[in-house]
């Protein structure tokens, strides 16, 4: 029998509750996804006017985070440098954006799922996926590494 952590729903409510925390001010409609490690929907939530676009949008910057592991700067990275275009890699759920996917992590630095945001700016998105990591660590881990 394998034991090892997962990201269960009471982890995930509490990144979708710092997520609306650090909206803040934030006008924009948003949309939080939280998925377990290999992409499926733990938690989401939207706020009120959001369009299906960016709840999508949330769900897949998610996703990509979960399958590949890393934050979507640091996946977006990777692959830019080297040279592979998203299509390359095969999974059309994958997402091009570099801002407001994060990895979560456990306490030995597993990942057990990811958190997106989408429906601020690019630079939004990315604050408030950060800031919810930072005061809803899950598993003692405090967040992505």
């Amino acid at each position: 029998m394998y034991d090892r952590p997962v990201l269960d729903v009471d982890d995930a409510l509490k990144l979708v509750d710092a997520a609306l925390a650090a909206s803040g001010d934030t006008k924009q409609p948003l949309a939080i996804a939280v998925v377990d490690d290999i992409g499926d929907w733990t938690a989401f939530v939207c706020t009120d006017g959001t369009p299906s676009f960016n709840r999508e949008h949330a769900r897949r910057k998610a996703y990509t985070a979960a399958i590949t592991g890393r934050d979507l700067q640091e996946f977006v990275t990777a692959r830019t440098q080297s040279g592979r275009l998203l299509a390359d890699l095969g999974n059309p759920r994958f997402i091009g954006s570099a801002h407001g996917g994060v990895v979560v992590k456990d306490a030995a630095g597993n990942v057990i799922g990811a958190l997106g945001v989408s429906g601020a700016t690019p630079e939004e998105d990315e604050r408030i996926a950060r800031a919810a990591l930072t005061a809803a660590p899950v598993l003692g881990a405090g967040g992505a590494a």
